[in-house]
């Protein structure tokens, strides 16, 4: 129950950012210094929820452990900086839908590391490719810089999700 519960909040917090980040970005104009903002805020989460977590958890802070940390932090500060230039120039319901892409971006990565992909995986990533694009089409033409900014964006987010899930994996704890 917790699980859905923060699955919901979570969703219903993406989405609030989303709108609050195309009104600022709407009126100053400037996407680059909203990701500094945004990093800042989350950086502060960030180190109560640290700070709580290692009265529970011992962490064993390594090479890989910080080369992934660095990595996540790069992946997203660059991916959202991407993110709110196209939403800059694109209405936020088209952007955050394809960002949908990323899970074919994911799959291409995991492919060219060597990882093979059942049949359904394939199938569940075409749908999800084709749900995202075709949820784009209710909007005109993208230009080629946002097109630009898009493939950054997905490409960063989706390699962000790949340094998180090695984190997870590198975590203390049962489940």
């Amino acid at each position: 129950m917790f699980g859905i519960i923060a699955g919901l909040l979570s969703v219903s917090f993406i989405c609030a950012s989303y709108i609050f980040s195309r009104e600022y970005v709407r009126r100053h104009k400037d996407p680059v210094k909203l990701a500094i903002f945004s990093q800042l805020v989350m950086s502060l989460g960030g180190i109560v929820l640290l700070i709580l977590y290692l009265n529970f958890f011992n962490i064993n802070f390594n090479k890989k452990l910080i080369l992934l940390l660095i990595g996540q932090v790069a992946t997203f500060l660059l991916g959202q900086s991407s993110f709110f230039a196209v939403l800059r120039r694109v209405e936020s319901s088209r952007a955050s839908a394809l960002l949908g892409l990323k899970i074919l971006v994911i799959a291409l990565i995991s492919v060219c590391l060597g990882r093979d992909l059942r049949t359904m995986q394939w199938i569940a990533i075409l749908l999800c490719t084709a749900g995202s694009v075709g949820m784009n089409f209710s909007g005109g033409k993208m230009s080629f810089a946002v097109c630009c900014y898009l493939a950054v964006s997905v490409t960063s987010y989706a390699l962000c999700d790949m340094c998180v899930t090695e984190l997870m994996k590198m975590m203390p704890g049962e489940s």
